[in-house]
């Protein structure tokens, strides 16, 4: 089954967003418990968010609220690790993946990405083009189908 180069882009770009997403919500969760850490190492003191009648006990709160952040934290990082690292391991085995991983996972512009590799950026785009397919046929299925409209050709 051969899809058009546009909906293979189109799936690879979504897996690999999906991936970014995986990435960006670990750190979101680890900034938070830091956050909240710091705040309880303060003596969990924030006037700002004191309750009209009196002071409540935020050291508790505060305590509670971080096991829970841990806690989602190792099921995110169980959940994401796996598939992350085996998604960065396979794309940087050739140059063509990585160039897809640069730009897609890392957010670099196909301009930014020639900076950093001494390419002309329509040749990173080029190069990029020739791993769209190893990381297609390597994603899993669900990813394939990405789009609804996603006809094989014949």
């Amino acid at each position: 089954m051969i899809h058009d180069i546009n909906v293979v882009r189109m799936c690879v770009a979504a897996y690999l967003e999906h991936i970014r997403q995986l990435d960006e919500s670990r750190r979101a969760l680890e900034e938070n418990m830091e956050r909240l850490e710091s705040s309880l190492s303060l003596g969990a003191i924030r006037y700002t968010d004191a309750p009209a009648g009196g002071s409540g006990d935020r050291l508790g709160d505060g305590v509670a609220r971080l096991l829970e952040l841990r806690e989602q934290w190792g099921s995110v990082v169980l959940d994401a690790s796996k598939e992350y690292g085996e998604a960065m391991a396979y794309c940087f085995q050739t140059v063509p993946r990585r160039f897809c991983w640069m730009h897609w996972v890392e957010g670099a512009s196909w301009t930014a990405l020639a900076a950093r590799t001494s390419y002309h950026p329509k040749s990173c785009m080029r190069i990029a083009r020739e791993g769209l397919m190893d990381i297609y046929n390597w994603m899993p299925e669900e990813w394939r189908r990405a789009l609804p409209s996603a006809q094989p050709w014949e």
